[in-house]
């Protein structure tokens, strides 16, 4: 009799060592006072699109990205043209005074130094005006435009900086000036354009390496510049 009770304890020990086992193994080491090390899994290679460091790269009136170089002088009216896709997006932009127009500041550029960038849109008239592309405070030459889809450029080399402020001047008053198509990028001539909203789409070229966070149950990009700092979690 005195076995049968012993047997019957040391199996009662056994199961509830067992369940305290698996239910340790599922609380997350951080909270058991263990250390929590990222696992990782791999690298990250650079597989993004052009890239294109201004926003709402379509939409001049969108006051999150762009803004008037003086509110008194310039109008923006939205989606009053087709753009060269044939689609109603681009916008029209008049001035009742010469050399204003539209603006955007662009961040996320990093040091400057040493680095050429180049300012790309998409212009045409009802008839043929003018107008400048500024970039870092350096003007293009006149650029004449007509009432036929162009793609303009100028790109400038910089000495110094950490962000770029680029303008579309018109030199026409009261001229409807049709644009589309905003693109800001490191390369001395333009790339295919790529459409932004409100996020910057920015290229860098080094390897990163992905990394497991055990706690929270995600991947995280490790060593990725702040502007590309992104995690996904795991669903499933």
């Amino acid at each position: 009799m005195n076995k049968i009770k012993t047997r019957n304890k040391l199996g009662s020990v056994l199961v509830l060592a067992l369940i305290l086992v698996l239910i340790s193994s599922s609380i997350p080491p951080s909270v058991l006072g263990a250390p929590v090390q990222d696992d990782t899994l791999g690298t990250w290679t650079d597989t993004f699109d052009t890239e294109n460091y201004l926003k709402y790269s379509e939409e001049f009136d969108n006051t999150s990205g762009w803004s008037k170089t003086n509110a008194t002088y310039v109008t923006i009216t939205a989606n009053t043209s087709n753009d060269p896709n044939s689609e109603l997006t681009a916008e029209t932009v008049t001035t009742t005074t010469i050399t204003h127009g539209v603006q955007q500041t662009a961040s996320g550029t990093g040091d400057l130094n040493n680095r050429t960038f180049v300012f790309s849109v998409y212009v045409k008239t009802d008839t043929t005006a003018d107008f400048i592309l500024q970039q870092g405070g350096t003007n293009s030459g006149v650029l004449t435009c007509n009432d036929t889809w162009q793609r303009f450029d100028f790109s400038k080399a910089y000495a110094s900086g950490t962000s770029i402020l680029v303008k579309i001047l018109l030199s026409n008053i009261s001229t409807n000036y049709y644009i589309w198509g905003a693109q800001l990028e490191e390369a001395s001539t333009p790339t295919t354009y790529n459409k932004t909203i409100a996020s910057q789409k920015i290229s860098f070229s080094s390897n990163l390496n992905v990394k497991r966070d055990p706690v929270n149950n995600s991947f995280k990009f490790a060593n990725a510049p702040s502007s590309l700092s992104k995690s996904i979690t795991k669903t499933s």
